[in-house]
């Protein structure tokens, strides 16, 4: 008996001991490293850092393409070739406080259903227009830099996708015509199998 009792009181002392030092091992390897400063910046770097951020008037352009609008296409396989025509559907909205457009595109082509979204900014740092786009009739993603032009009042688009059939680069090449708010054009142009640009796709867009 008095063995038991013995054993007890060693194991009621032994306890909180072993309780004490596994708090302190736990909080010892809980405590985190302390991150370094940030770096200062000075007034320029701020300044500069600012103006990259700033909306300006090649922003408020993309504000005029937000909304709802209705686009007919027509799309060609080859120059001089019959074309197909499809209507599309497009809603586009302002995100990241107003620097880019997101678009939805949703609509029929070739009897078959077609997505596709969109995303356009401008890069104050590039000083370019910045384009991405995928849907649902491919698995890659095109992303185009673009000019503005005050006196046309268009945007030069100019990228590269990966040609389905040979796996080839192919040089996609888009011109924005901004004709009022409420009306767009656009032009694609893509490589020929002569390697020559031709118009493959056309689209009428008005607001509604």
């Amino acid at each position: 008996m008095k063995k038991i009792l013995l054993l007890i009181l060693i194991a009621g002392i032994s306890f909180p001991a072993m309780a004490q030092k596994s708090k302190k091992s736990n909080k010892s390897n809980t405590t985190a490293t302390p991150a370094p400063p940030m770096p200062k910046e000075t007034p320029e770097e701020r300044a500069m850092q600012m103006n990259s951020r700033s909306l300006g008037p090649m922003h408020q352009l993309l504000v005029q393409w937000s909304g709802h609008w209705h686009d007919e296409m027509k799309v060609w396989r080859e120059e001089g070739g019959d074309f197909t025509p499809a209507v599309v559907e497009r809603d586009g909205r302002m995100a990241a406080d107003g620097h880019f457009l997101v678009s939805s595109i949703i609509g029929q082509m070739n009897n078959e259903r077609y997505e596709a979204q969109s995303i356009v900014g401008y890069d104050n740092n590039k000083r370019v227009f910045t384009k991405v786009w995928f849907d649902n009739f491919g698995s890659s993603i095109l992303v185009l830099e673009g000019t503005f032009d005050p006196n046309t009042n268009t945007i030069d688009f100019t990228g590269y996708t990966t040609n389905p059939v040979t796996k080839a680069p192919l040089k996609i090449h888009q011109v924005l015509k901004m004709k009022d708010p409420a009306n767009q054009e656009l032009s694609i142009f893509m490589e020929g199998k002569d390697g020559k640009e031709f118009k493959a796709i056309e689209v009428i867009s008005r607001r509604s």
